[in-house]
């Protein structure tokens, strides 16, 4: 079974498909391309807002989950400043 969007979250169906999906977000917060991971992290912020089940799986992870997503800011704003002409990096 597709997700399906009713409004403001996606219906699953089965905790399964739920769980599926949970395995690979994560899975994604260690992948070695920076857009992945950023994604990653945006969509588990959504599911554990919108979710119980996966606010429950992560919570005993809490804190490696924060220092990845800490660490994938650091590199988003490493790879902003780096990419900017010097004059440009402290405006």
């Amino acid at each position: 079974m597709r997700p399906r969007f009713d409004g403001e979250r996606l219906s699953y169906g089965l905790r399964q498909n739920l769980s599926k999906v949970f395995r690979a977000v994560a899975a994604g917060l260690d992948d070695t391309e920076l857009p992945v991971r950023v994604h990653a992290a945006l969509t588990l912020t959504e599911m554990v807002s919108s979710h119980d089940s996966v606010k429950a799986a992560v919570s005993p992870q809490v804190g490696k989950v924060i220092q990845g997503l800490v660490r994938i800011h650091y590199t988003c704003w490493r790879e902003n400043l780096s990419s900017r002409r010097p004059a440009e990096a402290f405006r």
